[in-house]
């Protein structure tokens, strides 16, 4: 039997990198008694087209992987082998000992600081004070998530850019405990896409 599944403001984000500009979608309907946000950005005018809760904030859950990968790489401009092959299980797999590993060696909520402020995601915070090692209660918005997203399309380096995107266009079937991430985007939307998805119990 499937656990019950949580999908924070993010999985339906990555339509913002495909929206067509001849057409502004309408938003999808949320249901009473859930909590989501939204966000879908035409990349080709630059302005948002559809939006609700678009700076709620929510458990990012694996979708803070994303910026793990870009403060590692960034920080790494000759990443060991090794390391880059761990990465990419984090992020095509979802693996979550993977991510534990990064977020200790780069400083645990001290990663979240530092692309929150070179991203300027506003919306983005660190894990409560006393859940340190949780990287998945990082706290994070529909918003930030199409904030990062055109940091890696806009501002960040080739080298960074097609590591994660191409990571992310990679994503396979299941996560590494089994679960099925290809629900939303994944299920609705035909390839190509590039996608990180959260889920949590």
């Amino acid at each position: 039997m499937r656990r019950p599944l949580t999908i924070t403001a993010t999985a339906l984000l990555l339509l913002s990198l495909a929206s067509p500009a001849s057409a502004a979608p309408a938003g999808p309907d949320v249901p009473a008694g859930v909590r989501a946000g939204y966000v879908v950005l035409d990349r080709q005018t630059g302005r948002v087209t559809a939006q609700h809760e678009a700076h709620r904030r929510f458990r990012s859950a694996s979708v803070v992987k994303i910026l793990i990968a870009i403060d590692y790489l960034e920080s790494h401009r000759d990443a060991p082998r090794r390391d880059l092959a761990l990465l990419g299980r984090m992020l095509r797999v979802s693996d979550d000992a993977a991510a534990t590993t990064f977020w200790t060696r780069g400083g645990r909520g001290r990663i979240v600081e530092r692309t929150a402020r070179k991203l300027g995601l506003t919306d983005t915070a660190p894990p409560p004070a006393d859940k340190p090692g949780f990287w998945g209660y990082t706290s994070l918005s529909a918003m930030d998530v199409v904030r990062s997203y055109r940091y890696l399309l806009d501002r960040a380096a080739p080298r960074v850019r097609d590591i994660v995107l191409g990571h992310l266009r990679g994503a396979e079937r299941c996560g590494s405990d089994g679960f099925d991430q290809y629900f939303g985007i994944p299920s609705a939307v035909p390839r190509p896409w590039a996608v990180k998805q959260g889920w949590s119990a």
